[in-house]
């Protein structure tokens, strides 16, 4: 059978026909190739991704089937399938993990601040407005040169401070002048 030809007539088509099956297989081959390389850069392995995936449909249909012990074991199985996989999934998850992670921490960590500070509100509730109003001036004019006066409010004696800033430094602030007495 492997010498017979097609008629001249059709021999052309024939062989576009031949041609287009080939082209067919070529691109069946290349993207199982494509499928192939890209799971395997995801999770690791093609039978690793066949393998989430399968888990991930009993999944769902526990799900559908409202299966609250196969939700649990099924939704386990694919916890420690996840934390098993390697690849792009891996790092996606370890970053997802460490996200939640910081985000929990954070949030716990501000209702405990919250907790302090009203802790210290109703101790004193006048020293910590006070203190509160400082932190909030520093932080607004930490930029800023900032002079406290502080005196009595019955003191007659007035204090002058010259808050100017000089551009060229006073010689009598700057020190003893040694003149050199070897000749």
């Amino acid at each position: 059978m492997q010498g017979i030809h097609p008629p001249t007539e059709v021999a052309a088509d024939y062989q576009k026909v031949i041609s287009a099956f080939q082209e067919a297989q070529a691109l069946i081959l290349e993207a199982q190739t494509k499928r192939n390389s890209d799971l395997s850069a995801v999770v690791g392995s093609v039978q690793e991704a066949d393998r989430l995936f399968n888990l991930a449909v009993q999944y769902r249909q526990a799900e559908d089937a409202n299966s609250v012990e196969d939700i649990e074991r099924i939704g386990n199985d694919l916890d420690n399938a996840f934390a098993q996989a390697k690849g792009q999934i891996f790092d996606t998850l370890t970053a997802a993990q460490s996200y939640a992670f910081e985000k929990a921490t954070l949030a716990q960590a501000t209702g405990e601040r919250f907790a302090g500070q009203l802790k210290a509100y109703k101790a004193a509730p006048e020293i910590y407005i006070h203190e509160q109003r400082l932190a909030m001036l520093e932080q607004a004019l930490s930029e800023i040169r900032k002079y406290i006066v502080v005196a009595d409010q019955d003191d007659t004696q007035i204090t002058i401070i010259d808050l100017q800033e000089k551009l060229a430094p006073n010689i009598y602030e700057m020190g003893a002048i040694e003149e050199n007495t070897e000749k």
